[in-house]
């Protein structure tokens, strides 16, 4: 057998993911105190981005033709010729 930090005690039987699972889970809620911290490490890590997906709407063609309107592109682009009083 070989010695080390990761060998267990002797003559100890491994324990199955689904136990430390389940022993994780168990230590979680016994100890709320620790989840204020836990979410924090979890956002700063990258996890804000699953939060933000469903919230942040990605522009489209339609969406970009709409917020900029199509009086302020086709007036000023009508037959190559900027009246003066367009703002582009």
């Amino acid at each position: 057998m070989a010695d080390g930090p990761g060998a267990g005690a002797p003559g100890a039987v491994p324990a199955s993911w689904r136990d430390v699972l389940a022993g994780a889970l168990v230590e979680t809620l016994v100890r709320p105190s620790g989840w204020p911290l836990a979410l924090a490490r979890f956002l700063v890590r990258g996890g804000i981005i699953p939060f933000a997906l469903p919230i942040v709407v990605l522009p489209t063609t339609v969406g970009i033709a709409t917020f900029f309107g199509p009086d302020k592109t086709l007036r000023c682009c009508r037959a190559h010729s900027i009246p003066p009083q367009c703002p582009c």
